[in-house]
């Protein structure tokens, strides 16, 4: 038994060192192959500089920080840790706008409109205001399945059991006499187009609801979930579906174009100018013709989209590298290895900052290089 137990021993030994030293190895066999390393002068080389950076955790004073969760706004960045504290950081700058410690923990994105961030925490509503002051609200009277829609004078939120409620913004008590009906679950925050609410299912249905009456007034049905939700820009419904195509309809419930992509869509197309941007699973990242649903370009290696400017789109590539591609061809310029950050963030402001952070609490906001 002794021997048994001593032959083990030596063979964990051998074998670990072994592992640490093959992932070194195929580490730099990629750095070989044009890989930068996460250093000054490899985010140098790749044209890449840090705009701004933060960290929570720290050494000095005892400080750690384990991040569970980060989301993006136009105005902020938002990070929550495993105790339950929200930091928020201006997005463009990276100075802390203020820190809360939500009652319970966050049961999805929070929702940011008007300057007030809506936090569900459990079953009940908890807003933040600019200067971080939080306000306990009602609880919700159903069980939500994706984060709630706020507008001026009401709260959209999606049931669990495959109902849709327009809400009093006081009391959370139903404005419609009967919610409006689907027959899957709705995962995304829904959106808003004119005088309708919109949402992507998982049966496959694109849905459009009348505000006033809760009456459908746009539906399209796919041969796969929707599970990503929707986009929208000043007429048109964008939605990809796990069927392996992607959809634009007119607010008046006409089909404009479906495209085939090489690949499931789970999230929502993003938009610049006249192009989608969509992450096709396991079928790389791809640019479409907004107008016509025609694909621009393809990129079958990256694995997600992350940002973009005029010149460059920045995504995930395989084995956690940021992924730099033209944004005329799709074609990939410089790698740069990023396997120190857990949370990798897709921006739809168009503005060229990536956003990283990491499971202790870094958080780099990236630019491309003067």
């Amino acid at each position: 038994m002794k021997a048994r137990l001593l032959l083990v021993a030596l063979v964990g030994a051998l074998v670990l060192p072994t592992g640490c030293a093959s992932a070194k190895s195929k580490l730099e066999g990629r750095y070989e192959q044009g890989l930068r390393p996460f250093t000054h002068s490899g985010l140098e080389d790749a044209g890449i500089a840090v705009a701004w950076e933060q960290t929570l955790s720290s050494k000095q004073d005892k400080i750690k920080v384990e991040v569970s969760a980060a989301y993006l706004y136009k105005d902020i960045i938002l990070v929550a840790d495993t105790d339950n504290t929200l930091y928020a950081f201006d997005r463009q700058t990276g100075q802390k706008a203020w820190i809360a410690l939500l009652p319970r923990p966050l049961k999805f994105e929070p929702t940011l409109f008007g300057g007030t961030l809506y936090c569900v925490c459990g079953k009940r509503l908890v807003t933040i205001d600019e200067n971080g002051h939080m306000e306990m609200g009602p609880e919700f009277g159903v069980s939500l399945s994706a984060p709630p829609l706020m507008t001026e004078d009401a709260v959209y939120v999606a049931g669990s059991e495959g109902e849709f409620h327009r809400l009093d913004r006081e009391k959370l008590s139903d404005m419609w006499i009967t919610p409006a009906r689907y027959s899957g679950v709705v995962l995304r925050r829904p959106v808003l187009l004119g005088s309708y609410v919109l949402v992507g299912n998982t049966a496959g249905d694109i849905l459009g609801f009348d505000v006033i009456t809760g009456g459908r007034a746009v539906e399209l049905e796919t041969r796969g979930p929707v599970s990503g939700g929707v986009s929208t820009d000043e007429d048109s419904i964008y939605a990809g579906s796990a069927d392996f195509h992607v959809y634009a309809l007119t607010g008046h419930n006409t089909l404009k174009w479906k495209t085939i992509v090489p690949g499931q869509v789970i999230r929502p197309p993003v938009i610049y100018g006249y192009l989608l941007y969509v992450d096709a699973l396991g079928g790389g990242v791809l640019a479409l013709d907004k107008k016509e649903g025609n694909i621009v370009w393809k990129n079958s290696g990256a694995v997600r989209f992350l940002a973009a400017d005029k010149e460059n789109v920045y995504a995930e590539g395989p084995h956690k590298e940021l992924w730099v591609l033209d944004a005329g061809t799709g074609k990939t310029g410089e790698r740069l290895e990023i396997g120190a950050f857990t949370f990798l963030l897709e921006s739809t402001f168009n503005d060229g900052l990536v956003y990283l952070v990491s499971e202790d609490g870094r958080i780099t906001c990236l630019n491309k290089a003067e």
